[in-house]
């Protein structure tokens, strides 16, 4: 039987651990790329996932998910601020897509002072649950820059970055401590200037 490349990468993440490492100081960054139309934004699952079936999600809502689990097993060793932005690149400016208004002049690409490479100007959101990052992965996905293809009415035509920031304290005697723990999760979804020809 022959298997389709999502069902295969599918396959693959449920038996990898690839959300952001919880315990130790690790960013992790998952990267889709291909040609127009090849189906990279349904596999990561940036589209409307309310009306899916569960076999039927993208990498995004699998990777929350799981993130989401794996904070509530540590929920008594740990305090936890999960946080997440969404930017599309397109024709070599930053859009905040949780912040459609927000200028692309008023974002810039900078070093911090921990040699950091952030984007200034750009609002991160504080989630509390898989629902409300859902909610916000779906809200920034209507306002991205998409063009039709004869096999997409509504294929995208940028750069997309969704990250979550996760913070954590260690609880000692029942309160958080001062040292803070913080790991990134980049799922990117890399536009190929090249169309399928199918």
């Amino acid at each position: 039987m022959k298997m389709s490349s999502r069902t295969l990468l599918h396959k693959y993440y449920s038996k990898s651990d690839t959300s952001p490492d919880l315990s130790l100081r690790y960013n992790a960054t998952v990267l889709a790329y291909g040609q127009t139309g090849s189906g990279k934004t349904h596999t990561m699952g940036c589209g409307n996932n309310t009306s899916l079936l569960e076999e039927e999600l993208g990498i995004l809502p699998r990777a929350i998910r799981q993130l989401y689990e794996a904070i509530e097993e540590r929920n008594n060793q740990a305090e936890f601020l999960v946080k997440c932005a969404f930017v599309e690149i397109y024709n070599e400016e930053v859009k905040d897509l949780l912040h459609p208004d927000t200028p692309s002049k008023l974002i810039s690409i900078r070093e911090d002072a921990n040699g950091d490479i952030i984007l200034a100007g750009v609002k991160e959101e504080v989630v509390t649950n898989f629902e409300s990052m859902i909610r916000f992965l779906e809200h920034g996905s209507v306002f991205r820059t998409t063009g039709s293809t004869l096999m997409n009415q509504q294929s995208s035509r940028s750069h997309a970055i969704f990250t979550i920031i996760v913070e954590q304290r260690a609880v000692q005697d029942g309160a958080p401590g001062t040292d803070c723990i913080t790991a990134k999760f980049h799922l990117v979804n890399f536009e190929s200037s090249r169309q399928s020809s199918e």
